[in-house]
Formats: C-alpha cells, structure tokens, sequence
C-alpha cells in the first residue's frame, strides 16, 4: 500500500449524493404542492416549501465546498469540544424551545429562525466518537472504557427521550454501535451494549406508553385504520397504488390529505406511489451505492480517525434510510426520520451536506493499492 497526499474526492460517490439531492427537490415539490397552497392561502402558490428547501440547499452545499477543504485530521484533537457541542445542542431545545410541536421538543428558535438541534448533533457526535476511540484504543478494548461508552450514550439517549425524538436516538444508537465494533470492541461488549439499548428501548416505553401502542399497531395496523394504525395503513395504501410503473410524476393522490408527513418523514411512499416499484428500486440502489463507496473510503482511510468517521457518516446517511424506507413499508415500526437528501428538512438538509463535506475530504486523502 501506498499513501497519498492531497488527491481527488471520491467524485463516484459526490455525483450520487448531488443527484440524490436534486431528485430529493423533485420529488418535494410534487409532495408538497398542494400543502404549500394551504400553508400560504394562496391557491397559485405551489412552491412554498420547495422554495424554503432551496435555501437550505444553497446553505448546505456552499458548507459542503467548504468543509470538503478542510483536512479532516484537524477535527481529532477536538473530541471533548465535539461531545460538549453535541451536549449543548441537545439541551438547547429546553431552553430556547419554540415549545412542543406535535408532542415534542425538536426545535428551537433562534431570531425567527427554526432549526432542529438534533440533526447537527448527529455529526458533532459521530467527530466526538471517531476522536475518542482512535485516541483511546486501548482503553476501549477494557471494561472501564466500555462502562464509560455506556454512561455517555446513556446520557445522549437520556436528552433525546426527554425531547421525545425516539427516531433520532435510533439512528444515534446504530451509529454509535457500529463504530464501537469497528473500533475493535469485544464480542462481550458488543453484546452487553446491544443489551443497554434494549433497555433503553423499554425505558422509552415506560416513559411513554404511546410508544408500546406504536409497536403494537405495526404488528397489525388495520385493526386501528382509523387511529393508530392509520399513518402505517395510509402508507400501504400509497406503496400499492403505485404498483409497478407509478401513476406518474405529480400524479399521486395520497398527498392529498390522506397520507400525514407526506413531504418529510413519508415522501418514499409518495415516490412509490408516483414512479412505481421498478424506478424506486433505482432509488434503493443509489443509497446502496452510498453505502459501498462509503465503505470503500473507511476501509483505505490513512488512520484509525478518517476510517472511523467515514464509518459512522456513511452508517448515518444508509441506516437512516432504512430505517425510514422500513418504517413506510411496515417492516419496523413507524419512526419519525426523515429520508436522507430527499425529505423536506431544512436542518437535516444542512447537516447531511456538511457530513459530505466530511466523508469527501476523507476521500483525498485514501491509500491505493
């Protein structure tokens, strides 16, 4: 093996997020039209949402050109500042609330600006953890370096049940699992970890029994098509209306008051809807691609740091997605994600650039063989 220095990014896998995104927008004016005309009062005004993703979009990729500058080794040295970030981000929605929307503390609001903490904390944590287990190796293979990863995602899975964002905490804790294996931790660790997030998992239920409700309803939704169920049957109704072909770009009907969140959390089902089972297909595979050529860059990152960072952003851009795509497809339960680059999310849509930026200027830097 050979190192290299400063090279060209990854351009396969900075082509497929772009497109990704820009199929993302599409596919955001198609669910959000007539919610726009409703949101605005204004039966001409089509484009409401659509307009307030582009301005995150313009945000996020002038952050990605930025961020894809900066060598990504400079970031390690900074594990305490990333975890005090991610900390201070996570309680900010207590104390600069806009107050509960839907029966959570998601967003804050800033000078009239509405942002969701949570996004941003994604990748402040995903730094935090890369430093700490590249700096810490050998401390992460004993029992005291374990107990401490324990008591630190209990901590961050505390702050984000108390916000109620049990999605969000999902998609944390299956990061967080993935580069503490690919950090080297042991079989029993693994397993004693798995074990605290099932508990973690019972404990939200405690605290929340609606969340038991939730589980029950995916078991079998249409016993409830009209009230816990109705998200999930509504969901099935649109993936089935699509069939193989789709009913056609802008065509679908399930965006119009039938299917809740139909512009964030369940835009798959509008694409399924739309374009059919064969062209959403396309659309699995380019999140598969992701994947592959995230995991391409791990595996040839110069150091322990860039390997487990590429890990953890492209673990969070793919687990995301399943984890929506399952949720609308009623293979896991209803979770409230949204689908990576393409849901509305003016937030998720900056943090998920500027994580591109990251994984990308890993890509400058890989070992050939």
């Amino acid at each position: 093996m050979r190192f290299r220095d400063k090279g060209k990014i990854d351009m396969q896998l900075a082509i497929a997020i772009f497109g990704l995104s820009v199929f993302g927008l599409l596919m955001l004016y198609s669910a959000s039209a007539e919610l726009s005309r409703v949101a605005t009062n204004n039966p001409e005004n089509s484009t409401y949402y659509l307009f307030l993703q582009l301005i995150s979009y313009v945000i996020g990729i002038i952050a990605w050109i930025i961020i894809q500058q900066i060598d990504y080794r400079r970031y390690q040295k900074y594990g305490v500042a990333w975890m005090l970030i991610t900390v201070i981000l996570l309680v900010s929605v207590f104390l600069l609330s806009k107050g509960e929307t839907k029966g959570a503390h998601r967003w804050v609001s800033i000078a009239g600006q509405t942002f969701q903490p949570s996004e941003f904390a994604k990748l402040s944590f995903i730094l935090f953890l890369a430093s700490w287990f590249s700096q810490k190796r050998e401390e992460m293979h004993s029992w005291k370096g374990f107990s401490w990863f324990v008591i630190i995602i209990s901590a961050i899975g505390a702050l984000m049940l108390a916000q109620k964002d049990l999605g969000s905490l999902g998609v944390m804790m299956i990061v967080a699992l993935a580069m503490y294996i690919c950090g080297g931790a042991k079989l029993t660790q693994i397993s004693a970890v798995i074990g605290s997030l099932i508990g973690m998992v019972v404990l939200a239920i405690k605290i929340a029994p609606y969340r038991l409700q939730r589980l029950t309803t995916f078991i079998n939704a249409e016993n409830s098509p009209t009230g816990a169920g109705y998200h999930a049957v509504q969901a099935k109704i649109a993936i089935g209306l699509g069939g193989l072909w789709g009913k056609g770009f802008l065509k679908g009907v399930q965006k119009r008051g039938f299917l809740p969140e139909g512009h964030t959390d369940s835009i798959f089902a509008i694409i399924v809807e739309e374009l059919g089972f064969f062209r959403t297909s396309a659309l699995i595979l380019v999140y598969g691609f992701i994947g592959v050529r995230g995991i391409r860059i791990a595996k040839f990152a110069p150091d322990m740091f860039g390997s487990l960072l590429a890990i953890g952003i492209t673990v969070w851009f793919v687990g995301q997605a399943l984890i929506n795509i399952g949720s609308m497809t009623s293979l896991i339960p209803m979770t409230g994600v949204p689908l990576p680059f393409v849901s509305y999310g003016r937030s998720a849509m900056v943090a998920l650039f500027m994580a591109t930026g990251v994984i990308l200027n890993i890509s400058r830097y890989i070992e050939k063989e």
